[in-house]
């Protein structure tokens, strides 16, 4: 059983990172809103939606099980990108990113519950940070490759580029009613202010995870903003067709490093691995963003 899902898991990740037009996101949203500033808000507006969300499709997860959290966090997304692919306006746009913010917190979280669940069920929770890693690693792989493809469509059509990304996703949303259901080891008895109220418990009184949980957050606020806006400006000294070719060669390490994180996290500790990766990416960023244009 655990090898089917972990293998429908490998597919269905590379499934969400088959994306085309996710590395020209920032140029399509401001063509169809009519500025840079209104096309970056649906990035916003997405991890708003996702942050609202996040707590009720948490509760849900626990209730009613991993395998239904994945199949109504795949009708989202792949209405998400209908919407997306339609954008008649504005409005269309921030309606899509809606969905796709409650997407993303029915997976946040539930689909590594779900892989954990799974090798819990035969006993093999100590591999759960390899499977975690080669999972991952599928999704930046079809990154890569639908970055690349998208780049080459979206110089002929943007809107050929957005249906054909709206394709993998209906896929997707099939595979995931191929998920084997796991056992219920135990019903929770909780509601969304009895959860909050221990998340704050925790924030508070645990200094650990305090401090990772405001450098995970300025670390991302930041990061997501230059990662979304890289596009708009790569548009100004390459042509189109090729900004792909920088989600292909991120993607590419980043499959890399996923699929070998289970063993260097064994190897140096998860302290010195955060550290260089922070380290790594302020670095890399000022060279490639920072010294060319402030």
């Amino acid at each position: 059983m655990y090898k089917k899902n972990i293998r429908l898991l490998k597919i269905f990740n590379f499934l969400i990172g088959f994306t085309f037009f996710a590395p020209l996101a920032i140029i399509y949203f401001s063509r169809v809103s009519g500025s840079y500033a209104l096309g970056a808000s649906i990035f916003g507006i997405t991890m708003l939606a996702s942050a609202i969300f996040e707590v009720p499709t948490g509760i849900w997860s626990d209730r009613v099980g991993r395998r239904g959290t994945i199949i109504l966090g795949s009708w989202a997304r792949v209405i998400a990108f209908v919407l997306y692919a339609i954008g008649l306006s504005y409005w269309w746009l921030v309606a899509g990113a809606i969905l796709e913010g409650l997407s993303r917190s029915f997976y946040s979280g539930n689909n590594d519950a779900f892989l954990h669940d799974t090798l819990a069920d035969e006993g093999l929770e100590g591999d759960y940070d390899e499977h975690l890693g080669k999972t991952s690693s599928a999704e930046h792989i079809a990154y890569g490759i639908s970055g690349l493809l998208g780049g080459i469509v979206a110089s002929f059509s943007f809107d050929y580029v957005m249906w054909l990304s709206v394709i993998p996703q209906i896929y997707m949303t099939y595979i995931s009613y191929k998920f084997i259901k796991l056992r219920i080891r135990f019903k929770l008895d909780t509601n969304v202010y009895a959860h909050i109220r221990e998340a704050i418990k925790l924030f508070i009184h645990n200094k650990k995870l305090r401090l990772l949980a405001i450098t995970d957050a300025i670390s991302f606020s930041t990061g997501e903003v230059s990662f979304q806006f890289r596009s708009a400006f790569l548009q100004s000294v390459w042509p189109l067709w090729a900004i792909g070719l920088v989600s292909t060669f991120t993607s590419i390490g980043a499959s890399l490093s996923f699929y070998f994180s289970g063993k260097i996290i064994r190897r140096f500790g998860p302290e010195k691995v955060l550290l260089t990766r922070s380290i790594y990416g302020k670095i890399s960023s000022l060279i490639a963003y920072g010294i060319p244009s402030i």
